[in-house]
């Protein structure tokens, strides 16, 4: 469980970090993880069709976003804290992505979780 609601992703990466120790995973080598429960809101994207004048390293010129406030959804993330700029973005040690009960899923870019969230690291 987080324990305390993680109000932005650079709080929660520092729950993760906390919490993977506390679980024995070596936060120096990249892991994956789970988060179910309560997302108090998020903003994620989702890319659609590509329009025939644009250019494909338009990522962000081919996403609609999605905001959610208080939904039951899975977070899978991956942790590392050497990848920045290649599995997560530059400045961040998480790279996540929702679905949400209704089947929906995307990239996350903004999320704030709610304390009672379970978290689940490889065994």
């Amino acid at each position: 469980m987080l324990g305390e609601n993680a109000k932005s992703q650079d709080h929660l990466e520092k729950l993760l970090e906390t919490l993977a120790t506390e679980n024995g995973i070596d936060i120096f080598k990249p892991f994956p993880f789970m988060i179910e429960g309560k997302v108090k809101s998020v903003d994620y994207h989702i890319l659609a069709p590509m329009r025939t004048n644009t250019d494909a390293s338009d990522h962000r010129g081919n996403a609609k976003t999605i905001t959610l406030k208080d939904v039951p959804a899975r977070i899978i993330g991956f942790f590392s804290k050497n990848h920045g700029g290649i599995f997560t973005h530059m400045g961040s040690m998480t790279h996540l992505h929702i679905i949400v009960n209704n089947g929906q899923s995307g990239h996350v870019d903004v999320i704030a979780l709610d304390s009672k969230a379970m978290v689940s690291f490889p065994q």
